[in-house]
């Protein structure tokens, strides 16, 4: 045996002793063994380190010195690895949960002892003693396994009379002859009509939260069955730790009602049953199943059948036919232990089902003229064995079907169902029509369904039809207006109150809807973000609903197809101060113009500008005061979707905001500067974010957004010329520099931020004309060009990876490199509006002659054969997605 020193008790035991000591029962379950290390600390122990068995007391006994002495058989039985007996536990069960916990610990370190597997050469069977603390205790016991016992031979020996004596035959039971000790005799059970029965022993118990482990109290784990909630588990979701206690495999929730049960018992004259469920009519080369409904998993059973084949897998047996079978009979048999039952079942021909009108119903009222009917789906017995090729629907006026309004013939499009109306059938008002229906196959034909009736309405909301788009229209944009016609009752008037609108794919599935709509009664516009690009094929319809005379049928469905793009990918967009003041280049080296654009007024077009997303366009005019206008279109229909007709005086330029949320535009005239920054999310409202006609007192010229929209900077006439906003606040930015200037004050008329965000340039009209600003400090960057000789920087603009600036002056147009201030490409005839391509690839500027120019970046030439407006370019700009 190992050296295993004293017995520890752990917290769990110090707990439960303390338990003890106000007189609740201490109860001893059991003793582990182990093969784990020596813990840091025992008393956090909860089990063993590493258990490998567990260990039944024989004897315990309490000798009222503050210990308990427990005899303890060990045995190598069952043990199928033997393993170093290093560690050693003794179980007790709390009396508040009769959850087992580890009261006392030991570890003999490194004096262990080998325990062999059984089955080898070594058999061990031994008995030894462990005493334990229950200090004041009184209450102190143990579960005692009577199961496993170790005799000594004398013991054995004073047993000898009482063992079975010798003799007796295969069956045959013994029993006392006479009140003599030891008198018995052998008798056969049969022959003297012996009756033994059983009396089972339950004993109920109530789980406690997460509780797996029972001590049995009535019964035992050997012949037990175990019931959860009313429901027996199997054998394989508990195990035994001994004779009188087990761990189910799963924990329990608190409350959870657990039965155990010795020797069920069938009752008195209870025979064994053979129960089946399942078909009484099979069909030749068909599988089927049947279930047992009295199954018992501790039962033997025994299958056979006259036909075909059959076999069991848990309650469910699978009879298969074989296709060669002929009308007949078969008998399954099936045998339970001992107890044989025959079930008799009919063998038939293949045949397809009858089907079943399931609408209209059968007396219906109220019924449509166009009304749809359908049927339940195609059957063939057996499975498979014929398949669905057309139906024939049938209606008449009389169930005789001698006067038929309707015959379908052979339809093979309309199997399960129809409508009479797309038939070109309309019914006749406060008729009475009778339906039937019959399915046919490659080979077999059903026979007719059951005939119904139904009866059509007198007054009825009539069936709405979509008017827009048409069936199968194609190219369709991201929000399309739906129409339908108009709302009208038949027999009657009725007041339209209400529509719903269902949007599905080219599977049927609902996208989008809008029930009981009440303001869209006969056209819709779905949400953004509902419909996608792509050539996507979608299906719309629409159902009324009357004041008085309820819901109409929905509407037959019709496709449509929307468009590969929901954005303008074209290339350039420019305005000018003469017709025709606004063009749009879809193919910008093609030269491309789009013909789809709605014109602006016939007058001074001074700004252009693409949302960050190119789905819009914005477009400033700078007329007269009462002429100044600002308008935004949908790039893809050129529909105008917002309009300020009278925005500003004298527009001079407008911006989207990086996150397309807003788009600010700016004036200025008579020494008084004006902008706003307005909600596109509200268009075609004007919903102003911000705005002011007396923050910035003199005229403004240019403004430029940041790219992560933090900023937006006005340039403007006067002191200091410069304006930043913080657009989280609309308050204004402090610390931008003073710009260098003479005695009058400047005009900021070239403003932009690089696309990087880490400078803002400054274009002007005095001293070296040009600046450029260091955002994070907004300090004046040294080391950039004097313009000082071209009198002013008119627009600039920044190439896409920030490396260049491109900027017209009154005198040249010309490309810088910001990393020496290099010039890389000159021209004498400058203009106004130049934007890089949004792949940096090309630059676009106006010109004197001609009056549009597109670069080749790679090598600075001029792109041949691009499109020549036909007066100057006032500003313009690159689609972004171009």
């Amino acid at each position: 045996m190992a050296d295993f020193p004293g017995l520890k008790l752990t917290d769990a035991g110090r707990e439960l002793q303390a338990k003890a000591q106000t007189g609740q029962r201490l109860v001893f379950t059991r003793v582990g063994l182990g093969d784990g290390a020596a813990p840091e600390s025992l008393g956090p122990l909860t089990t063993l380190i590493n258990e490998r068995q567990s260990l039944s007391i024989q004897h315990q006994e309490a000798p009222g010195d503050g210990t308990a002495t427990l005899r303890v058989i060990l045995t190598n039985e069952g043990l199928e690895t033997g393993f170093f007996m290093r560690e050693m536990g003794v179980y007790a069960e709390d009396p508040d949960t009769q959850e087992e916990i580890l009261y006392s610990y030991t570890n003999a370190g490194e004096h262990p002892d080998f325990l062999p597997a059984s089955g080898g050469a070594t058999l061990v069977e031994q008995i030894f003693n462990l005493v334990t603390i229950v200090g004041d205790a009184e209450n102190v016991t143990a579960k005692i396994d009577d199961y496993i016992t170790i005799a000594l031979k004398s013991e054995v020996d004073a047993l000898a009379p009482y063992v079975l004596p010798k003799a007796g035959n295969v069956g045959q039971m013994v029993r006392k002859a006479s009140n003599a000790e030891g008198d018995t005799e052998w008798f056969d059970p049969e022959l003297d009509n012996f009756d033994v029965r059983l009396t089972s022993i339950e004993e109920p118990r109530t789980a406690v939260a997460n509780q797996r482990t029972f001590t049995l109290q009535k019964t035992l784990t050997n012949g037990l069955a175990v019931y959860i909630n009313g429901e027996r588990i199997s054998r394989e979701r508990w195990a035994a730790i001994s004779a009188t206690q087990l761990q189910l495999n799963d924990a329990l929730e608190a409350g959870t009602r657990v039965l155990f049960v010795n020797n069920e018992e069938a009752g008195p004259g209870r025979a064994l049953n053979v129960s089946l469920n399942g078909p009484t009519l099979v069909f030749p080369g068909q599988s089927n199943t049947y279930t047992l409904s009295d199954y018992d998993a501790f039962a033997v059973y025994t299958l056979t059948t006259t036909v075909g084949t059959v076999s069991r897998d848990g309650a469910t047996i699978t009879l298969t036919v074989p296709s060669e079978a002929t009308d007949e009979t078969l008998d399954l048999s099936v045998t339970r232990d001992n107890v044989r039952a025959v079930f008799r079942v009919a063998v038939g021909d293949a045949a397809i089902a009858t089907p079943e009108i399931t609408y209209p119903a059968n007396a219906a009222t109220g019924v449509d003229f166009e009304p749809d009917l359908s049927a339940t789906s195609f059957l063939a017995y057996p499975d498979e064995y014929d398949s669905h090729v057309n139906t024939q629907w049938q209606v008449a006026t009389d169930s005789g079907f001698t006067n038929i309004v309707f015959d379908s013939g052979d339809d093979t499009a309309s199997l399960n169902a129809i409508n009479l109306g797309a038939q070109g059938i309309r019914l006749e008002s406060a008729t009475r029509y009778y339906v039937r229906v019959r399915y046919k196959g490659a080979t077999l034909t059903s026979e007719w369904s059951d005939v119904i009736y139904f009866n059509t309405a007198l007054i009825y909301v009539r069936q709405p039809r979509i008017t827009a788009p048409q069936d199968g229209e194609a190219g369709i944009v991201e929000q399309p207006t739906f129409q339908s016609d108009a709302f009208s009752v038949y027999g009657a008037s009725d007041t339209q109150v209400a529509a719903d609108w269902r949007l599905l794919d080219a599977s049927g599935n609902t996208v989008w809807e809008s029930l009981n709509d009440a303001e869209n009664l006969t056209s819709i516009t779905p949400p953004k973000g509902v419909l996608q690009p792509g050539e996507i094929t979608y299906q719309i319809k629409v159902r009324y609903h009357g004041a008085e005379y309820g819901s109409s049928e929905w509407s037959p469905a019709i496709t449509f197809v929307t468009a590969a793009s929901f954005v303008f990918a074209g290339g350039l967009a420019y305005v000018s101060s003469d017709s025709p003041f606004l063009e749009v280049v879809d193919d910008t080296l093609g030269g491309t113009v789009t013909s789809a654009i709605q014109y602006p007024p016939n007058f001074d077009s001074r700004a252009v500008a693409f949302s960050p997303s190119a789905k819009l366009l914005a477009v400033a005019t700078r007329g007269a005061a009462a002429d100044s206008q600002v308008m935004v279109y949908n790039t893809v229909t050129w529909e105008r979707v917002f309009h300020d007709t009278y925005a500003m005086d004298h527009i001079q330029g407008i911006k989207f905001s990086p996150d397309e949320k807003y788009l600010a535009y700016i004036s200025g005239v008579n020494n008084v500067g004006e902008f706003r920054v307005i909600k596109t999310a509200d268009f075609p409202s004007l919903r102003t974010a911000y705005s002011s006609d007396t923050l910035i007192a003199e005229e403004i010229y240019s403004l430029a957004w940041s790219p992560d929209g933090q900023y937006l900077a006005f340039g403007h006439e006067g002191d200091p010329g410069l304006t930043v906003l913080n657009t989280s606040d609309w308050s204004v930015v402090s610390g931008t520099p003073a710009l260098p200037m003479a005695a009058f004050a400047v005009i900021v008329q070239g403003l932009e931020f690089s696309p990087d965000g880490q400078y803002l340039a400054v274009g002007y009209d005095q001293d070296k004309c040009f600046v450029l600003i260091d955002v994070a400090t907004w300090t004046i960057v040294s080391g950039t060009p004097d313009l000082s000789a071209s009198y002013m920087v008119r627009e600039l603009a920044w190439s896409p990876d920030s490396s260049q600036i491109a900027m017209h002056t009154n005198s040249t147009f010309a490309v810088y490199n910001i990393s020496d201030w290099s010039i890389e490409y000159e021209d004498s005839n400058g203009g106004y509006g130049v934007g890089y391509s949004p792949d940096g690839n090309y630059l676009a500027y106006g010109s004197y002659n001609p009056f549009l120019k597109i670069l080749n970046i790679a090598d600075w030439t001029l792109v041949p054969g691009t499109y020549t407006p036909s007066y100057y370019v006032s500003d313009l700009q690159w689609s972004p997605v171009s």
